[in-house]
């Protein structure tokens, strides 16, 4: 029996195999896409169990694993969620076990807060292996060749945008990085908006808000938003905190969507004054500046979200 730590890592370990079959369980995966690739570019077969406890797995993980042309690779996912698999197992076959508490995220695979053992058992291994055909063969166990998968993704990337609206307020990081060492923060929601509003549809808006509010708009407001589809379609809800600018990247900050009202077709998002501002992180003036040079693209995109790795990038960017 071996101990992986810190400095010989799971992440170098997994580096060094090759044309072996590998079955990793974890109950939490994200950013690991590149380690799947390279397992499979060094003649591994490849299998993947993931999690979906709290929705804490990245959907973008998952977009990255069904579109995997290679026969030699299968994934499937717990759609329980809380009840889904809680396991951190690495299978090497024919008789490598590892264990531990190490997710299948960056910073599990770096053991820098977590622990694993390698056990050279063929015997484990094998128990191991019939333990998972039985888990696969439930219910809620899907392969993403299977004809519902999708499906079932689209209600988990609604139900993990949920909880990460949930997360945005009330995560209180001093800066970008802080935000980035808890693994569970995966996306900040983002609206971006093009022109100033007319004189008409700010005379709407406090009309809208005041019958229902009863409440000057002036004395409440701090800002509002317009957003053009069917109240159904809204890809915002009341409560989320937003990360909000113009097409040029100018007036960056997060506001809450305290009230939304819909009227012929147009959103009204206003946000309300407080005392003190909640922000997920702070906005440095490196932040503002890498937004800038990237909202073009975003705009173009039509991007309502950013996800943990494209925030990463921002935020290493700014970092330099």
């Amino acid at each position: 029996m071996k101990i992986l730590n810190n400095e010989e890592n799971l992440a170098s370990f997994l580096e060094d195999i090759r044309e072996r079959e590998v079955t990793i369980v974890s109950a939490f995966a994200s950013g690991t896409e590149s380690v799947i690739d390279l397992l499979l570019d060094h003649g591994n077969r490849l299998e993947l169990l993931i999690g979906t406890i709290n929705s804490f797995s990245s959907p973008d993980l998952f977009d990255h694993c069904k579109n995997i042309a290679n026969d030699n690779f299968s994934l499937f996912v717990d759609f329980g969620y809380q009840s889904s698999i809680h396991w951190k197992l690495y299978l090497i076959e024919p008789e490598t076990v590892i264990i531990g508490s190490a997710n299948f995220t960056v910073t599990g695979l770096s053991l820098m807060r977590d622990t694993c053992v390698v056990i050279e058992n063929k015997t484990l291994l094998e128990s191991y292996i019939k333990e998972l055909a039985a888990i696969k063969s439930s219910n809620n166990v899907v392969s993403c060749d299977g004809a519902h998968f999708e499906d079932y993704l689209q209600k988990y990337r609604e139900n993990h945008r949920r909880m990460q609206a949930g997360r945005a307020r009330s995560v209180r990081a001093g800066d970008g990085n802080e935000w980035l060492s808890a693994e569970e923060n995966q996306l900040i929601p983002v609206l971006i908006w093009d022109s100033r509003h007319t004189k008409d549809t700010i005379e709407e808006a406090h009309k809208l808000l005041k019958e229902d509010s009863d409440e000057e708009p002036a004395s409440m407001l701090r800002d509002f938003f317009t957003y053009d589809c069917d109240e159904a379609d809204l890809p915002y809800s009341q409560g989320d905190l937003v990360l909000c600018m113009n097409s040029k990247g100018s007036y960056a900050d997060f506001y809450s969507f305290d009230r939304i009202l819909h009227e012929d077709g147009i959103n009204y998002i206003y946000s309300y004054k407080q005392k003190r501002y909640t922000r997920p992180f702070r906005l440095s003036n490196e932040i503002k500046s890498e937004i800038k040079n990237r909202v073009g693209d975003w705009y173009e995109r039509e991007i309502t979200e950013l996800g943990r790795a494209e925030i990463q990038d921002v935020i290493k960017s700014a970092n330099k």
